[in-house]
């Protein structure tokens, strides 16, 4: 680069104004000139050789690519130590090979042009505030085994870092044309290296403390600008974005931390699936939640949303599993499925948020209850894009916690207004009161049986084409009259969506509690399990109850147990199941 600046060790470097302050060598370890390839080496290994094999790896436990003697997975280290560090080594003083956050720095904050520099590709790498200060990186290639690989179409610069799950790999900086990342590469293979020289001086007790290993681990990979194995304050407040830190590492419970990267203002798809994370408070630098920000977080129950939030992404909140998240009046958009496994929804506008959709449940539950100011709930009906959804929006004050709604009136006879579009009866078909089981019916039939069996089941609908029963065959209706009929399957994901269930024990009989929202009835479920053959089945275990939908060649059920209220099924239709009415 131009104006190359002397050092103690006699090797130039170039300072790219980077937010870390770290100054990038102008040549490979073993070059004499920019352009100029240099030597390879193995990760971690400070001399070069004439074959790149796992059989003369330094680390590698009898030639093996799985099991290693220092850097490994299983509480060995993963950050080269000084005298493994091949530019510290030959370079001496503050010289070392650049962590995968160094890279990942370069990366974010220079500009990178594909050029030629005296007959040889490679990338220019800028600074964006001069760009008469550059670094240049060769196509260099790389030894594997006894064999010299792609110079010219690709480079491969060791970082510091082991990094990733698999211990056999460490990161490297890959470059080809139109191609810049960060990649996992074979340590034994042989690589090129371009040090960096760290003149930060350690304060004490600069460095975050984290309360989750992994979530230190995959913050060391990507932001650990000076080699150390931790994250400063100083580091984590260079960092601008967030995305993809996770996308390795989805065992993370906590990261509290993230109220250390104060000038990170979007999150985006930062803890998809990251099945583990129970709760988090959102900084007040953060504005935005992109997209599937915590999409699949199956065991997250808590998050705080502050008033700097002014936009929730698609899918943010879709397969969470949160009783209630309080939007501030900040949040002003919405996108698609966003709210998709949160039961309910407190939206604190004072005008109205137009995007009904967010209601939607792409990977998870839809919404089960929405609270809104009194004063635009009227508003909020009338709007198309809530237009499906009305029955189940409610003013703020109906808002009750679970505590509250098992304290909601218990009907016993009669049906129960439990806010969705139908009502359904107290009692099963056959029980006189909620939790008697009653009787037991085959798919279409309207009386009881002793054997519940194919040789006594006369099966009407199968390929029948048809998807519902017809009224002369639902018990419910048969037994009934008038409007009343056997639930369809969709009937019963409104009852799983939009209701609270909590298992519990009725009078001395196991079964669900379920639950309107607001001021509404609530009703039990009894675990009256089912009848096939002769025999009586999960009776107090699990409820397996008949809707009258038809899949093809299957009748549909709805079965709930203490772990779970939310499994659909199918059946021949041969069995006998209990039967819970539904009238309009």
């Amino acid at each position: 680069g131009d104006n190359p600046n002397p050092n103690p060790y006699n090797h130039e470097y170039v300072d790219l104004d980077l937010p870390s302050g770290l100054k990038w060598a102008t040549c490979n370890v073993g070059a004499e000139k920019p352009e100029d390839y240099g030597d390879y080496y193995a990760w971690g290994e400070t001399t070069t050789k004439s074959d790149y094999s796992w059989s003369n790896y330094f680390d590698s436990v009898n030639g093996s690519d799985e099991n290693f003697k220092k850097y490994n997975n299983d509480g060995g280290k993963t950050q080269l130590d000084p005298e493994d560090d091949v530019a510290h080594v030959k370079w001496g003083g503050r010289w070392r090979i650049p962590s995968s956050g160094a890279f990942y720095e370069l990366q974010d904050n220079c500009t990178w042009t594909w050029t030629s520099m005296n007959g040889i590709d490679g990338y220019k790498v800028s600074s964006k505030k001069d760009s008469s200060k550059y670094i240049f990186l060769p196509i260099a290639g790389e030894r594997d085994g006894t064999k010299f690989h792609n110079a010219g179409y690709y480079g491969h610069y060791w970082s510091s870092n082991n990094g990733w799950r698999d211990s056999y790999g460490a990161l490297n900086l890959s470059i080809s044309k139109g191609n810049i990342d960060i990649y996992k590469g074979y340590r034994a293979e042989g690589k090129s290296v371009r040090p960096v020289l760290d003149n930060s001086d350690p304060v004490e007790g600069e460095n975050i403390v984290f309360a989750d290993s992994v979530a230190k681990r995959a913050c060391v990979v990507q932001f650990d600008t000076n080699g150390d194995g931790e994250i400063s304050f100083a580091e984590a407040e260079t960092v601008t974005s967030l995305r993809g830190l996770f996308d390795e590492y989805k065992d993370i419970t906590s990261f509290e931390e993230i109220k250390f990267f104060k000038n990170v203002h979007t999150l985006s798809g930062v803890f998809d699936n990251c099945r583990k994370l129970d709760s988090l408070t959102i900084p007040d630098n953060i504005t935005d939640l992109g997209s599937y920000t915590f999409g699949q977080c199956y065991n997250l129950k808590s998050v705080v949303i502050p008033e700097t939030v002014t936009q929730i992404g698609t899918g943010v909140f879709d397969g969470v599993n949160i009783w209630k998240l309080d939007i501030p009046a900040s949040v002003k958009v919405l996108d698609e499925e966003c709210f998709g496994g949160v039961c309910c929804v407190i939206l604190r506008s004072t005008t109205p948020v137009t995007n009904g959709y967010a209601c939607y449940g792409k990977r998870g539950r839809g919404v089960g209850a929405v609270f809104v100011p009194q004063n635009l709930l009227n508003e909020y009906k009338s709007m198309s894009k809530w237009s499906k959804f009305t029955w189940y929006l409610y003013p703020l004050e109906m808002y009750k916690d679970k505590k509250e709604l098992l304290n909601n009136t218990l009907i016993t006879e009669g049906a129960a207004d439990l806010g969705l579009p139908v009502k359904w009866a107290a009692c099963n078909i056959g029980a006189s009161v909620p939790e008697g089981y009653g009787d037991y019916y085959a798919f279409g039939e309207t009386h009881t049986k002793n054997d519940y069996s194919s040789d006594n089941y006369i099966d009407k609908y199968s390929h029948s084409g048809k998807n519902q029963l017809d009224l002369e065959d639902d018990v419910a209706h048969v037994k009934l009259g008038e409007s009343w009929r056997m639930p369809t399957y969709k009937d019963f994901d409104d009852l799983e969506d939009h209701c609270y269930w909590e298992w519990t024990t009725y009078n001395d009989v196991n079964g669900m509690m379920v639950c309107g929202f607001g001021d509404h009835s609530r009703i039990f479920l009894p675990a009256a399990g089912f009848r096939s053959f002769t025999n009586r089945y999960n009776v107090g275990i699990s409820g397996t109850y008949w809707s009258s939908s038809i899949g093809g060649e299957w009748y549909i059920y709805h079965s709930f147990s203490s772990s779970d209220y939310g499994c659909g099924g199918i059946n021949s239709g041969a069995d006998g199941l209990p039967v819970r009415p539904v009238t309009e």
